[in-house]
């Protein structure tokens, strides 16, 4: 009997024993909540904080990277107003684009864009490539100012872009050359990948030259549409300087071919302008010379003639 008694008082115990377990593990796993909660709710705290502050700043970068390569590439100043990037979705405008003119020529940019829009990745920013999903460019205008026959300001960017791009190619076949090292330092900045990139409603002011050519003609800048850029290289994409130059590049080629293809006349008008002047000051110094040399006076005004005569039919095709 008093064994049976001893079984009877220690079966509640065990018992008690089980669900202080039970409660104690309960316990644990509302703290562990509590903190795993704290750490998510201090993350986007952070997360919000950063992007408060770092706004600012991320601008000044933005503006500070364009001026620089844009302005090596193209010779010229490059700049832009500001940026306002949604870093929640990605979803930015870019304001006030300007690309300015060379020495020597009238007006004072020869690239302006009001804004554009642009869509990024986010989570690819913390990646050494960042991807653009989109760019669109609309209404830019472009001021086209012509020389002579072989320069203008676009054609002038545009070998300041090829010099450009060639300095950087022969910098990269230094560096594949190079130790190891020096490659893993070199690839160290960011790379960018564009998905989609589209240029529309764009506007030409061509000025073809002086004289009786009238200026300026406005000439429809065609719809641009450029694909991923820099994904072909193993989709690592391509420095900044490589992609602003094919952005730049491409839309001032097709800005001139525009140009050449709706005023033939025009230009047809600005080269015999421009022979006339010539061929008048090579006359002008023959008559200056006639006196003195006779014979040197003649070949004078014989090249002026021939000058004349082979470049007058220039246009005529």
């Amino acid at each position: 009997m008093k064994k049976t008694d001893k079984t009877e008082k220690k079966a509640p115990q065990k018992k008690k024993n089980g669900t202080w377990c039970k409660k104690a593990l309960k316990k644990s796993a509302s703290v562990m909540d509590m903190k795993r909660r704290n750490k998510f709710i201090t993350f986007f705290i952070l997360l919000f904080a950063a992007i408060y502050f770092c706004m600012p700043s991320m601008e000044s970068i933005v503006k500070d990277i364009v001026h620089k390569y844009g302005s090596e590439i193209t010779g010229t100043d490059v700049s832009l107003g500001g940026l306002d990037i949604k870093l929640t979705d990605g979803v930015g405008i870019v304001r006030d684009v300007k690309i300015g003119n060379p020495k020597g020529y009238k007006s004072k940019n020869l690239f302006y864009l009001k804004e554009l829009d642009v869509k990024i990745d986010i989570s690819s920013l913390t990646d050494d490539t960042i991807i653009i999903d989109s760019i669109i460019i609309n209404n830019p205008e472009i001021t086209y100012e012509m020389k002579n026959l072989k320069q203008s300001n676009v054609s002038e960017i545009l070998d300041n872009i090829n010099a450009y791009t060639a300095k950087g190619k022969s910098k990269d076949t230094e560096i594949a050359k190079a130790e190891p090292a020096e490659k893993a330092d070199d690839a160290g900045g960011k790379k960018v990948i564009i998905k989609t990139l589209t240029v529309t409603d764009g506007k030409v002011s061509a000025i073809l030259g002086s004289g009786s050519v009238k200026a300026p003609i406005s000439v429809a800048l065609p719809t641009i549409e450029m694909k991923n850029i820099g994904q072909e290289k193993q989709n690592k994409g391509e420095s900044i300087p490589e992609t602003l130059s094919k952005v730049i590049g491409k839309i001032l080629q097709t800005a001139s071919q525009a140009v050449v293809s709706a005023n033939l006349e025009g230009l047809r008008d600005a080269a015999q302008q421009g022979l006339k002047n010539v061929a008048g000051n090579l006359k002008e110094g023959a008559d200056s010379l006639k006196s003195q040399n006779k014979d040197a006076a003649e070949n004078l005004k014989k090249t002026a003639d021939d000058l004349k005569n082979s470049l007058g039919g220039l246009f005529k095709k």
